[in-house]
C-alpha cells in the first residue's frame, strides 16, 4: 500500500495510562499506519489506538504494562516485516507470557508468503490479514475488523 519511503516515526504512547479497552498497533511503515488510522477513525472514532514503531518498542511497552500491572490491549495488530524483532517474533513473544498469550493478535501484512502464514498460525494468531493495495478496501477491511473484534469481541483483560 504505501512504499518503503517512511515518514517520521509517529510519536510513542507508552506513558500513557489507559484505563479503558484500547487496539496497540505495531507497524514500522508510517504511511501504512495513517492510512490504517485513517481508516479505523472512520468506524471507531472514540476508541484509543496506540502505535508502535517497531517490534521492539512494541515488546516493551507490552513489558512495562506487564510490569506496572496496567491494562493490556483488547486488540493487537501486527505487521510482520519490521527491522529487529518482527511482528512473527513479536507474536511468538506475546503468546510466551501469561498475561498476554489470552490477547487476541492479529497479522495485518503486505507478505502472503506461506511460511509466514503457517508460521503465524503456528503460535495462534487469531487472524492472518493480507494489507489491501487499494485504501478503499482497507476500509472495508478495518469495518470488519472493528465489527467483529472491537464491537461484538468480549475479552478480560
Amino acid at each position: 500500500m504505501a512504499d518503503a519511503n517512511q515518514e517520521p516515526a509517529a510519536p510513542e504512547h507508552s506513558d500513557i495510562l489507559h484505563t479503558e479497552p484500547y487496539l496497540l498497533y505495531a507497524e514500522d511503515n508510517y504511511a501504512d499506519y495513517i492510512f490504517f488510522e485513517r481508516a479505523f477513525r472512520k468506524f471507531n472514532p472514540d476508541y484509543p489506538l496506540v502505535h508502535q514503531s517497531n517490534g521492539k518498542l512494541t515488546r516493551d511497552y507490552l513489558l512495562q504494562r506487564l510490569e506496572h500491572n496496567d491494562r493490556l490491549p483488547n486488540l493487537i495488530v501486527l505487521d510482520i516485516k519490521m527491522p529487529g524483532l518482527t511482528g512473527l517474533d513479536l507474536l511468538e513473544f506475546i503468546r510466551s507470557r501469561t498475561r498476554l498469550r489470552r490477547l487476541p493478535v492479529i497479522i495485518l501484512s503486505a507478505s502472503s508468503e506461506k511460511k509466514d502464514i503457517q508460521r503465524a498460525y503456528r503460535h495462534n494468531v487469531n487472524a492472518y490479514l493480507t494489507k489491501p493495495e487499494r485504501y478503499g478496501d482497507l476500509k472495508d477491511l478495518v469495518a470488519c475488523l472493528s465489527t467483529f473484534w472491537i464491537k461484538f469481541n468480549h475479552i478480560d483483560v
